[in-house]
């Protein structure tokens, strides 16, 4: 089938929004059957298909850099579990800054991306102070749950400059947790 030059301006800008998606692709797709009256061929733009085998070669890299990257961070678990706890502490906070100046990055540049690393700031924070009370002060309850206080004080105080709800929730539940310890242990 010989396409005029108005039909072969319309495949192409209807194959233009099936690739940018301004359009689902079951209506690009109607819409092409429609002009080709069937004829595929005439779809086979090379431009398109050089981008749609770029696509897989790009999945591909993106599936095993996430395997490479999921192998090294159980390898680094493993290695980080026989430090010492001042290695583990000094590794943590490590993690805990390259977070918060990640996060803060994404911040900036007004990404939800942010929210993982705060996320995970958070959780990191968090085995950050209970490794701290652990090492420097031996266990001690009360120096936990200060240590517990300040640290949701802090998410507390986070959540509310930044007005973040999850910190916002977690800072203020952790808080309330800790008050309903106290107070249950003095009735004990």
């Amino acid at each position: 089938m010989c396409l005029d030059e108005r039909s072969k301006i319309i495949v192409q800008e209807i194959n233009k929004w099936k690739e940018s998606r301004l359009l689902p692709e079951t209506y690009c797709e109607f819409l092409l059957s429609l002009y080709l009256e069937g004829d595929k061929e005439a779809t086979a733009d090379p431009a398109v298909l050089k981008k749609r085998k770029w696509f897989n070669k790009k999945k591909t890299i993106f599936l095993l850099g996430a395997f490479l990257l999921l192998c090294t961070v159980i390898i680094s678990a493993i290695i980080f579990a026989l430090l010492p706890e001042t290695g583990q502490i000094a590794g943590l906070g490590i993690i805990l800054i390259v977070c918060l100046g990640i996060a803060g990055f994404y911040i900036k540049n007004k990404s939800p991306a942010a929210h993982i690393y705060i996320i995970l700031a958070a959780f990191i924070s968090f085995i950050f102070t209970m490794t701290a009370v652990e090492l420097f002060f031996d266990g001690a309850r009360y120096a936990l749950g200060a240590g517990v206080a300040l640290l949701c004080s802090t998410w507390l105080a986070a959540g509310w400059k930044f007005r973040i709800a999850y910190l916002l929730i977690s800072g203020g539940t952790g808080l309330l947790f800790l008050a309903g310890l106290l107070l249950w242990e003095r009735m004990l």
